[in-house]
C-alpha cells in the first residue's frame, strides 16, 4: 500500500522548551546545571515532541480528537481506541533553536504479523480474542533550515476494539535499577503537555469521554510525555554519558492513568523503564534502552 506523505514545518522557538521545563519542574528532574548536556540553543533527546506538529482544522479530526491522517487507511472510524504503542529516535545531528525546521513523514498502515518482542496488554487481549489489531507505522526524518538530517524517528500507533481490562495480563517489572525517581502526573501536567502538541485526543482531557465511551478508569498520559520522562531521568542520572546519545528505542507497556505513583528507573546498562508504585508487584508500564557512539 502507498504511504500517505505529510510534510510539516516549524519554527524552532525556545518558548516551547521552556514551557516543558515548567511543565515537569518538581515532577522529573533536569540534568544538573555543573554537567550542561548541550548549549541552551539546542534541543535535547525526546524534546523534540513539541515541535514539528499537526495543526488540521477540526473538520480533519477523528470524533476522538485525533488526526485521521494517522488513522489505519480506509479504516478510521472502525476502532474503538488508538494508542502509541512503540518508537525509536536516531540522532544524527542536533536540533538548534531560532531556525525553520521541516519534517518529512510517511504513514504506513502496517499489518500485524508474529509478535517478536514483549507484547503491551493491549496487544495480548487482542491475540487471545483472535482479534487483529491495526497498527500506523509513521516514518519521520526532521531536518534544519540547512537541510541537515537531525532526527530520524519510527512512531507505531495501536488501534483495537479491545477495552482495557485492570488486572488482564501484567507484566512484573523485574530490573533493578541504580537510580529512581517517583512521580505522579496530574491532570494538569497532561492538558499541558497535550496543548504543547496541538493534542486534541481526548483520552488526555476529556474525562467524561474517557470513562463513559473509551472505558478507562482515568485519563491516560500521553505516550511521548512517558518518552520525555524516561529521556529526562537518563540525562539527569549520567549526563557524560548522555553527551553520546546516538538512539533511543522505546516501547510503551500499559496504558499509565492520571493519579497513578509512577517511578522511573534507570541503571548502568543503559536502560530505562517505568513502573507502577501502586502496586505489591511493581508493573511494567514502559521501558527504553539507549545506543551511544564510540568514546
Amino acid at each position: 500500500m502507498v504511504a500517505r506523505r505529510v510534510v510539516l514545518k516549524d519554527f524552532l522557538s525556545p518558548s516551547p522548551l521552556c514551557k516543558l521545563q515548567a511543565l515537569f519542574q518538581g515532577s522529573v528532574p533536569e540534568p544538573e546545571p555543573n554537567f550542561a548536556l548541550q548549549k541552551p540553543s539546542i534541543v535535547q533527546p525526546a524534546q523534540h515532541f513539541v515541535y514539528l506538529n499537526s495543526a488540521s482544522s477540526e473538520t480533519n479530526l477523528d470524533p476522538d480528537g485525533y488526526e485521521t491522517v494517522y488513522a489505519p487507511y480506509g479504516q478510521h472510524l472502525s476502532h474503538k481506541h488508538r494508542l502509541w504503542l512503540h518508537g525509536v529516535l536516531k540522532f544524527h545531528t542536533p536540533l538548534r533553536l531560532f531556525q525553520e525546521a521541516e519534517c518529512h513523514e510517511a504513514v504506513h498502515t502496517k499489518p500485524v504479523g508474529q509478535k517478536t518482542k514483549p507484547m503491551s496488554m493491549a496487544e495480548k487481549c487482542e491475540s487471545k480474542c483472535n482479534t487483529l489489531p491495526a497498527q500506523v507505522l509513521i516514518e519521520r526524518k526532521i531536518y534544519d533550515q540547512q537541510q541537515n538530517l537531525c532526527l530520524e524517528e519510527d512512531r507505531t500507533l495501536y488501534y483495537t476494539n479491545k477495552d482495557y481490562l485492570a488486572d488482564d495480563n501484567r507484566i512484573t517489572s523485574k530490573s533493578s535499577s541504580t537510580k529512581s525517581w517517583l512521580f505522579t502526573p496530574t491532570e494538569i501536567m497532561v492538558f499541558r503537555y497535550s496543548a504543547l502538541m496541538f493534542n486534541a485526543h481526548f483520552i488526555h482531557w476529556n474525562n467524561s469521554y474517557t470513562t463513559s465511551v473509551e472505558k478507562y478508569p482515568n485519563l491516560i498520559v500521553p505516550g511521548p510525555l512517558l518518552i520525555t520522562s524516561m529521556a529526562n531521568f537518563f540525562r539527569f542520572s549520567y549526563p557524560r554519558l548522555s553527551k553520546r546519545i546516538r538512539q533511543f528505542d522505546y516501547r510503551l507497556l500499559a496504558p499509565v492513568f492520571v493519579g497513578t505513583p509512577i517511578r522511573v528507573c534507570t541503571n548502568d546498562t543503559a536502560t530505562v523503564w517505568l513502573e507502577s508504585d501502586s502496586t505489591v508487584h511493581a508493573t511494567l508500564l514502559a521501558k527504553g534502552r539507549f545506543v551511544f557512539e564510540s568514546a
